[in-house]
C-alpha cells in the first residue's frame, strides 16, 4: 500500500540536553516556520516530522540549531538589505567637529540614531583626542566597536587607516573628518557621517 505525502510538518524543540519538549508547532511543508522566544547563546534540539494526508506520522528527524550570542550583531550585514537599491544604515540627527591646535584635536560627535533596519541603536555624544603636526590636514576615520548593536554611551576611537573599519563585525562606521591642524592659534572643522553595511565611504587620500 503506497504511503500518501506528507501534507503538513510537525515541529518541536527544547534547550539541547533538558526536558521537557515545546508544544508542537504545526507548518507547511514547504514553508519556513519562525520559533519565537528563544534564548541567544543556547543551543537546541529540534524535530521535525512529516504527517500525511491519511495521519500517518513519519519519525522525528532530530536537529540542531545554535543560537548566536549578545556579541553577534544582527544588522544588514546578515539580513535583508532593506529594499532593492537602498542603503545599509545612516545617521539621523547626527553630526561631526572637531577643534584643534598645531599638534592635536578633539574630535565630538553629537548624539544620533543608526538607522539599520533592525534595532535602530541610538548612541550617546561622544569624542575622541587625536594627535598630530603643524602645518598639516590628516583624515580619520571614526567608529564605534558595538558589537550587539545595542547603541548607549561608547568609546569614541579614530584612526587614519581605512581598512580599520572592517576589522571586526562589530565594529560601526561613524563617520569620517579631514582634521587641519594650524601652524599656530587654533582651527576647526566639520565630517562627513558615515554608515554600516554597503555604505558609500570617503576612499582613502591618495
Amino acid at each position: 500500500m503506497a504511503v500518501s505525502s506528507a501534507i503538513r510538518r510537525e515541529v518541536r524543540w527544547r534547550v539541547t540536553g533538558t526536558d521537557p519538549w515545546s508544544d508542537i508547532a504545526n507548518c507547511s511543508p514547504v514553508a519556513e516556520l519562525r520559533l519565537e522566544g528563544l534564548d541567544r547563546a543556547k543551543t537546541y534540539d529540534v524535530e521535525v516530522r512529516d504527517i500525511s494526508a491519511c495521519g500517518a506520522a513519519s519519525a522525528w528527524v532530530l536537529h540542531t540549531a545554535v543560537l548566536p550570542d549578545n556579541n553577534q550583531r544582527i544588522s544588514n550585514s546578515n539580513i535583508n538589505m532593506l529594499r532593492t537599491g537602498g542603503i545599509g544604515s545612516a545617521w539621523l540627527g547626527f553630526s561631526i567637529n572637531y577643534t584643534s591646535t598645531p599638534t592635536s584635536a578633539t574630535i565630538s560627535c553629537t548624539s544620533g540614531t543608526l538607522q539599520d533596519g533592525a534595532g535602530n541603536p541610538a548612541y550617546a555624544a561622544s569624542s575622541v583626542v587625536v594627535s598630530g603636526t603643524a602645518s598639516t590636514t590628516v583624515r580619520h576615520w571614526l567608529y564605534y566597536d558595538d558589537p550587539a548593536g545595542i547603541g548607549g554611551t561608547l568609546a569614541l576611537n579614530a584612526t587614519t587607516t581605512y581598512s580599520d573599519l572592517a576589522a571586526n563585525q562589530g565594529r560601526i562606521n561613524v563617520g569620517t573628518v579631514d582634521v587641519t591642524f594650524p601652524a599656530s592659534g587654533t582651527g576647526s572643522g566639520g565630517g562627513t557621517p558615515g554608515g554600516g553595511g554597503s555604505f558609500t565611504p570617503i576612499p582613502p587620500t591618495p
